[in-house]
């Protein structure tokens, strides 16, 4: 569905929604998710796409057969974004999407999260009762031509390339901390 039919048929309400572990654009709707009609045999919203405009963002993943608690065999073409598993259909083309439960989340502008930035997916914060935890999704690699250090913040994990110790040594351990800690201008023991 193209955004200009999407809208037409809507009143100018649109749903965005994002993949809840990377970040990233899963579909826009016209219909809000919490509104649709749940599967009860897995819990997936059951989305009509013949019935609301919807565009998405998601590329086909293969078929995957499903043995159920009753014995029985569902096949399922999934959707995914990069390697992970967003909906399924039970036809290659089929017009009924299975988003699986809570695989997605609601995009929310600057405007509704009060202020708070926006993280690149590879840079994750949980908020405690004991204060804000941030966790890196790193992709390590050695490089002896490339210059240890930081190249991507914007993909589904941080790229970093050590120069001189392997990425799953101690000693690549402990380069990765170092050069966290210089970056962000903070002593390795606040990093674990």
């Amino acid at each position: 569905a193209s955004r200009a039919a999407a809208s037409e048929g809507t009143g100018g309400k649109l749903f965005v929604y994002i993949c809840k572990y990377t970040g990233k654009h899963a579909l826009v709707t016209e219909v809000s998710l919490k509104s649709l009609p749940l599967r009860p045999r897995d819990g997936s919203s059951v989305l009509d796409m013949d019935k609301h405009q919807t565009k998405l963002y998601l590329t086909e993943g293969g078929a995957k057969r499903i043995r159920r608690d009753d014995g029985k065999v569902e096949r399922q073409h999934r959707l995914v974004l990069g390697d992970l598993p967003v909906a399924y259909t039970f036809k290659p083309e089929g017009k009924v999407l299975y988003i699986l439960k809570d695989a997605l989340k609601d995009y929310q502008t600057k405007e509704q999260t009060y202020g708070e930035s926006h993280l690149p997916p590879g840079i994750q914060e949980e908020l405690k009762e004991t204060g804000a935890v941030v966790r890196l999704l790193l992709d390590v690699s050695y490089s002896s031509r490339a210059k240890a250090g930081i190249y991507n913040l914007f993909h589904d994990k941080i790229s970093v390339k050590l120069g001189e110790a392997h990425p799953t040594s101690l000693e690549g351990k402990k380069e990765v901390l170092a050069l966290f800690a210089q970056v962000l201008e903070v002593r390795q023991i606040q990093l674990t």
